[in-house]
């Protein structure tokens, strides 16, 4: 998936909650952003099927603490640790 960009249309940065969803009306991607535009907060991500992808925590932009990666079927494929 393309990397989620903290700009909105206008060019101003995006702040607070974000989601995305797939045609389908299953979300894409859900979590929030800083008032400078850099992904906050817990994020996850899902599959089309509406199976959670990865879910993780970012500060200011960059990814810590642990990250969790998984299957279309929800099982854990891998645990990262940022």
């Amino acid at each position: 998936m393309k990397d989620i960009p903290g700009i909105d249309e206008d060019g101003n940065p995006k702040n607070g909650p974000f989601e995305v969803f797939f045609k389908n009306g299953e979300p894409r991607a859900t979590g929030g952003f800083d008032d400078e535009g850099l992904r906050h907060g817990l994020w996850k991500r899902y599959h089309a099927n509406g199976q959670l992808w990865d879910e993780g925590r970012f500060e200011h932009g960059k990814k810590k603490g642990i990250w969790k990666v998984y299957d279309e079927s929800g099982e854990i494929l891998k645990t990262q640790r940022f």
